[in-house]
């Protein structure tokens, strides 16, 4: 499984219809007397951004899929053919349907797993 890159979890997070947050290392302020002061390392918007590795990531994504009716899509696309190609040794597998749900059920790798599904989705004509 890969990290996923910031451009990943930018559209993860667009995805969910959350805003990307921008933090700034230096800023330029403007004072009330009309100077302009370098401030180093303030952060203008203190809200994180979504890690995409912990449950609440994996149940947001989850309940998206579902609301916008494209979990069955997204399941196909993993189950169908996705998740061999991630391991060492490229092998069909019939999948329990158990133990399938057991190995996706991780939250790192779902939210992997839905980027790779949104990139697909995007490539597609």
């Amino acid at each position: 499984m890969n990290d996923l890159t910031e451009q990943d979890r930018k559209r993860l997070t667009g995805y969910l219809d959350e805003k990307w947050h921008w933090i700034a290392n230096d800023a330029e302020i403007m004072c009330e007397c009309g100077e302009i002061w370098l401030v180093r390392n303030i952060d203008l918007d203190a809200h994180e951004n979504r890690t995409f590795t912990t449950p609440d990531d994996f149940f947001a994504l989850k309940n998206r899929l579902v609301e916008k009716g494209e979990w069955g899509e997204f399941y196909f696309f993993v189950k169908g053919g996705y998740a061999h190609l991630q391991l060492e040794k490229p092998v069909f597998i019939n999948w329990k349907d158990q133990d399938f749900d057991d190995w996706l059920i991780n939250a790192p790798r779902f939210c992997w797993l839905v980027s790779e599904w949104l990139k697909e989705k995007e490539d597609e004509p």
